[in-house]
């Protein structure tokens, strides 16, 4: 009967976990990435790895990329825009996603023109759009907006803090769509500084007649690299290359608004980071698939900027670090050997010092000791009382002792021509009373000082 109801509980626990079970197991999602640029963009690889890595720390799903990369900036023409969309709808017909996550505005675009026609009704969590550019755009209930766009006013205004008397700042950028699209943000942006401070923007010059003006600009001037994909001359850009020409061309500070430019030569600035941003968007995108769908068009903000400023740069151009925004990231700091290793220089040095003082100590002990003897030899050498420092030893045969030290009164006393002589001469049988020689013995067997003590020794 016990084993019965044993049999019955252990079989209705199992019954009851099955669901447990079932339920723990990750559900699978397809996700597309689609990225305006090509793939070795760093801003595009710093956001898909951020996106990437949220979705795989979800254990509650197990997730499916597909990824395209749009190239924009190389091929930006109509035709290339056509062949796409022909490919998606080829490539993709069978196709579901639970979710498309976009970078930046040209992919952006071009779903909203195509995205109901390849992916209906798929939900769309889109980066790396301003919010300048969102307000002239009309989006379905679908659509969730990351507000990532670039900062120009926070940038402005850092800059400001680090160079008090600046007189004016120069936007420099390109000529292409996007390039155009910051500018416009920038304008925006910046109408509020009008009033103290001139503001110029350079969009228009080919990249060499752009890097010999700001290799000119008087004093008190600061430029902004906004973004460049294209040059005033049609050429085109990777952005991370341009900030980087124009930085080390500028005989003025150069202050940026992204991640991605940082370690080209800008000083810095309030920077949108890629990664950030796609964490942001991948964090997103999860909440509207375990809610099914959004129920309307939204935009969310996170914290997608960061303060960062080059060491290196600040040094150049002997800026306060004390003067940067509160929580700023200081990037590339140069670490001094003294940095890295104080505290076992310091523990170094303390061990060798104490070693030194205690070496000092012995020195001078043992030079104390040396004079304390050699006074002492110097005072029994000249008294007129014969003394001897003998070592006794105590065996069977009886006490035997060797002299260390003599002085000339015992010498005299019996009867030796000089010191060397008594030191080595046997005076073993100069004991007058073996009495007295027994109680010396019984002394020395006790370990007791002989202290006074009288014998009678022949001569």
């Amino acid at each position: 009967m016990n084993v019965s109801r044993f049999i019955v509980i252990i079989l209705t626990a199992c019954s009851l976990s099955l669901p447990a079970l079932a339920k723990s197991k990750p559900t699978s999602i397809n996700v597309l990435l689609l990225y305006s640029y090509h793939i070795e963009g760093k801003g595009s690889q710093k956001f898909d790895k951020g996106v990437r890595s949220t979705f795989r720390k979800d254990a509650s799903v197990s997730v499916n990329f597909f990824t395209e990369y749009m190239d924009g900036i190389r091929f930006k023409g109509a035709d290339h825009k056509r062949e796409l969309l022909n490919v998606f709808l080829s490539k993709y017909k069978d196709k579901k996603f639970d979710v498309i996550v976009t970078y930046a505005s040209t992919a952006l675009d071009f779903l909203l023109k195509h995205g109901e026609n390849i992916f209906p009704g798929t939900p769309v969590v889109f980066g790396l759009v301003s919010e300048t550019l969102i307000k002239k755009r009309t989006f379905p209930d679908n659509y969730t907006g990351i507000l990532s766009g670039p900062q120009f006013a926070s940038t402005l205004d850092a800059a400001l803090d680090l160079l008090p008397n600046t007189k004016e700042v120069v936007i420099v950028g390109g000529k292409s769509l996007v390039d155009r699209q910051y500018f416009s943000v920038a304008r925006a942006q910046l109408k509020s500084f009008s009033d103290r401070i001139r503001i110029k923007y350079v969009n228009q010059l080919g990249m060499e007649e752009l890097r010999g003006q700001v290799a000119n600009l008087p004093a008190k001037t600061i430029v902004i690299y906004s973004l460049l994909q294209q040059d005033g001359k049609g050429k085109v850009f990777a952005p991370k290359n341009a900030a980087s020409r124009i930085a080390k061309a500028a005989n003025v500070p150069v202050f940026g608004i992204s991640q991605t430019h940082m370690g080209t030569g800008i000083v810095g600035g309030f920077l949108n980071s890629t990664a950030l941003i796609g964490r942001k968007s991948a964090t997103t995108a999860l909440e509207i698939i375990k809610r099914n769908k959004p129920t309307e068009f939204s935009t969310v903000s996170g914290d997608t900027h960061t303060y960062g400023f080059d060491w290196r740069q600040l040094k150049r151009w002997e800026l306060d670090e004390n003067a940067t925004p509160e929580g700023s990231v200081i990037q590339y700091k140069e670490v001094t050997f003294w940095a890295m290793y104080y505290k076992g220089i310091i523990g170094v040095a303390l061990l060798v010092i104490l070693q030194t003082v205690l070496i000092a100590f012995l020195f001078i002990n043992r030079a104390k000791r040396i004079g304390s003897e050699q006074s002492l030899r110097n005072i029994l050498e000249n008294s007129p009382m014969g003394v001897a420092v003998i070592r006794h030893a105590v065996g069977d045969e009886g006490t035997t002792g060797d002299r260390l030290f003599v002085n000339m009164a015992l010498v005299k006393m019996f009867g030796f021509a000089s010191v060397e002589e008594m030191l080595v001469a046997d005076i073993s049988k100069s004991w007058v009373s073996l009495d007295q020689l027994r109680a010396v013995e019984k002394i020395m067997r006790s370990g007791d000082d002989l202290i006074d003590i009288e014998a009678e020794r022949y001569r």
